[in-house]
């Protein structure tokens, strides 16, 4: 149970690193996009109001309220953050997990292995857009490095032209004065 209970927390941890957030409160949106994949609507959701108080033992809760886009009922969705053993610090992600170790949609309790389901889920979809985003990084990178290499070579294609045309030069005028000082 404790190694399935790491397991999760792991897999929470990874799965929320990259969040959305904002400078004053990092886990109302990290509550909020793990509301929206629990529900598997990643954008049918209006978001109403949103909390944080202190819970039992330094753990911070984040308490949501919402509708589906499209319906009036007023839906909550609640997020507990445990507090890390060093640090209690409200301000910032450091001080506790970086993933709720429970959510409760509506007063129920989502479950161990919806979590988990949810966390795999979000997590890979997170891997996708990291991912493309390196490669469109990657690919922004080659085409600036080639419009540098094009320079360089139309750079060095020019001065290659002038030295080439100041060789031409030099050897012929070294070849007229070779020709005059064997005509003397």
């Amino acid at each position: 149970m404790i190694q399935q209970r790491f397991t999760l927390m792991a897999v929470f941890t990874l799965s929320a690193l990259a969040a959305c957030s904002s400078p004053e409160d990092p886990f109302t949106p990290n509550c909020k996009q793990f509301t929206e994949h629990l529900l598997n609507r990643v954008d049918g959701l209006e978001w109403k109001e949103a909390s944080t108080e202190k819970a039992m033992g330094d753990d911070l809760v984040v308490n949501l309220s919402y509708v589906v886009k499209g319906d009036n009922e007023r839906l909550t969705a609640s997020c507990a953050y445990q507090a890390d053993a060093d640090e209690s610090d409200f301000a910032g992600m450091s001080g506790h997990s970086q993933a709720p170790y429970r959510v409760t949609l509506n007063g129920v309790e989502v479950n161990d292995a919806d979590m988990v389901k949810m966390s795999a889920r979000l997590f890979g979809q997170q891997a996708k857009e990291t991912m493309d985003a390196a490669v469109k990084g990657a690919r922004e990178m080659g085409h600036e490095a080639k419009e540098k290499m094009d320079a360089t070579l139309k750079s060095a294609q020019e001065i290659g032209g002038e030295a080439l045309g100041k060789a031409k030069s030099a050897v012929g005028h070294a070849a007229g004065q070779l020709q005059d000082a064997m005509d003397k």
